[in-house]
């Protein structure tokens, strides 16, 4: 399964058929959630007292609506099958929860767009200790490459921030794992001089891994240089220091 696999921290390889699950379960849980059936398919509702021709009419739309829906499901897996993909696990004391809309969309390249778009990016919690990001291949990592990454704190109460804000019905966590997910949502609420601190550090730190992506990309032929750039980037800012996700990132780039 997906979890053994993110559990044996010892796999660094991915094989194909393991890559199709990943991509099958992240990409088909975003056009299976509350949020993206309601936002995106707009379904006639079916009422009990009109005559049995139309409810069969509505049930036939229902049916044709649902299958173009999964067509893009296919279609984004086929478009985002080289993408990068990392597994995370959750600094020791933290933990990761989810709720009925569990895949969080975002851009590496500044707002979001589209699910289509090529920047875009997929987060998906698999349990408390693991997640799985599914990212623009900037680096051209083979397909049967996997990264793992550890967040730290700051990275996982903004995790948990977004899927607490795209609930709808639900939150699930380990026990007791949505009760101090909570309490850290308020100990670093906006307006606290912790929730502004983080929320600075983590505007800061999504300005500086864009940057360094629109480098990366645009002088990929030339790792030497990228090392500089990366090594240049480490010493000016305090908050790369220790930073798994950046340290990985610069193991890459080492020359000889």
């Amino acid at each position: 399964s997906i979890l053994k696999f993110a559990k044996n921290e010892n796999l660094t390889t991915l094989s194909g058929e393991m890559r199709s699950h990943i991509m099958f379960a992240v990409i088909t849980t975003i056009f299976r959630s509350p949020r993206f059936l309601k936002g995106e398919l707009d379904l006639p509702s079916v009422q009990e007292d009109i005559p049995i021709e139309k409810v069969e009419n509505e049930r036939q739309k229902r049916i044709l609506a649902l299958g173009n829906h999964l067509k893009k499901a296919i279609e984004l897996i086929k478009l985002k099958k080289h993408d990068g993909i990392a597994i995370v696990k959750a600094v020791k004391g933290m933990h990761f929860i989810t709720c009925d809309n569990p895949v969080i969309v975002k851009s590496v390249k500044g707002e979001f767009k589209d699910y289509f778009d090529q920047y875009s990016m997929f987060l998906m919690p698999i349990s408390p200790q693991y997640l799985i990001t599914i990212a623009p291949n900037y680096i051209n990592f083979p397909d049967d490459e996997v990264v793992r990454n550890i967040y730290e704190k700051k990275y996982v109460i903004d995790v948990n921030r977004e899927i607490c804000n795209a609930h709808e019905t639900f939150l699930i966590g380990a026990e007791n794992g949505i009760e101090y997910a909570e309490q850290d949502l308020v100990t670093y609420a906006d307006g606290t001089s912790e929730g502004e601190k983080l929320k600075k550090d983590n505007a800061r730190l999504i300005e500086i891994h864009r940057k360094i992506n629109s480098y990366i990309e645009s002088n990929l032929s030339n790792p030497e240089k990228v090392f500089q750039y990366l090594w240049k980037i480490r010493a000016e800012e305090e908050l790369l220091i220790d930073n798994e996700v950046f340290e990985n990132l610069m193991r890459r780039f080492v020359i000889g």
